[in-house]
């Protein structure tokens, strides 16, 4: 052999080596508290960017498109702390992540971009540090009502939760439950009240601790069924008038506090808005990831009358399904999932600064 080949099988080798040494190149974060699987995505994020720098034209929106992406790619996980384990991101999805965020077209890149500009107030993305953030505990996770007719609808008071099971075309009839929740992590029934037929039940409307309305439509018209609660243990139909509430007024409720914020900021094309909630200032929006993974998540918003709403955090709820309703009360936040008819999950949201 001679020396001109000896010296190109060795060329060979070293990089074979390298090529392996680079394949074999893993990013494992560190897990915080509160971190679920787009936080670790981002740390590795940076860990690559720090290693091998990035291209001179990305911008804010190109980042926000690879952690997302290689969020995505690890979908079906759930929130990682408390009990984390090891999440590890590799070099080859990392070089993807880029690689795909180089071909996002320039409207793609300007809506992500809009995105950027609203929250850059709470995350520094030279360094890859959150400035501000929102955790969540989970109280409980499980179905509260067994054999519920069709798709519920709930509401939150202090102490108690009041669902309504829809009438459903078995005939089964509609029921209004009572749930004791003033021990949160162990949410049980007290009462249950079997609701007069009628052509289709909207929703609750929670008037005070002794009434809960019911709004139903019956001959053409919305109508109110008020309850009696003021005995919990005994819930009474006490009167059914003609109501000055609507379902599209429901609706419109519902969605008051999501559309409020669509006024100010291009919510990502890749989340389907939901309802939102307010508590104390505290703006919570329900969204849904447009994967197929289909995982919850939480906008959160600072609102103050007369200013534009302050954009303060993206919490992953960690569960996927079709999360479609949320009530919030005491800083604890109620989500109903309608794939699994009866089933609630319970967070405690408190906020922090790192």
């Amino acid at each position: 052999m001679t020396k001109a080949k000896i010296i190109l099988v060795i060329i060979g080798l070293l990089l074979i080596f390298f090529a392996s040494i680079t394949e074999a190149k893993n990013y494992t974060p560190e897990i915080s508290p509160g971190d679920g699987v787009t936080h670790l995505a981002r740390k590795a994020l940076f860990q690559f960017i720090g290693e091998h720098g990035i291209a001179p034209n990305f911008t804010v929106g190109h980042l926000l498109f690879m952690e997302d992406y290689l969020a995505k790619n690890k979908k079906g996980l759930k929130v990682l702390w408390p009990g984390g384990y090891p999440l590890s991101f590799s070099q080859a999805e990392l070089q993807e992540a880029q690689a795909r965020a180089g071909a996002l077209t320039q409207t793609q890149i300007l809506d992500l971009n809009n995105w950027a500009n609203a929250v850059r107030d709470y995350y520094d993305f030279s360094v890859g540090k959150r400035k501000f953030r929102f955790k969540q505990k989970s109280l409980f996770s499980g179905p509260i009502v067994e054999g519920l007719a069709s798709s519920p609808d709930f509401a939150v008071s202090k102490d108690k939760i009041f669902l309504l099971s829809f009438e459903s075309k078995e005939g089964l009839p509609a029921k209004f439950f009572i749930i004791d929740i003033s021990r949160i992590e162990s949410p049980s029934v007290i009462a249950s009240l079997v609701l007069p037929s009628a052509r289709a039940y909207h929703g609750i409307v929670f008037e005070n601790e002794n009434i809960v309305d019911i709004i139903v439509s019956e001959g053409g018209e919305d109508l109110l069924l008020r309850i009696d609660i003021s005995q919990p243990n005994n819930p009474k139909i006490i009167e059914k008038t003609k109501s000055h509430i609507t379902a599209e007024d429901l609706y419109k409720q519902e969605m008051a506090i999501s559309n409020l914020i669509s006024k100010s900021y291009r919510f990502p094309q890749f989340y389907s808005i939901g309802k939102g909630v307010l508590e104390n200032g505290i703006a919570y929006i329900l969204t849904r990831d447009l994967n197929l993974s289909q995982r919850a998540f939480l906008f959160v918003f600072e609102i103050k009358e007369n200013i534009t709403p302050k954009f303060l955090d993206l919490i992953d709820l960690g569960i996927s399904g079709n999360i479609f309703d949320m009530e919030i009360a005491n800083h604890n936040l109620f989500l109903m999932d309608m794939t699994k008819l009866g089933y609630i999950n319970i967070y405690q949201i408190a906020k922090f600064i790192e």
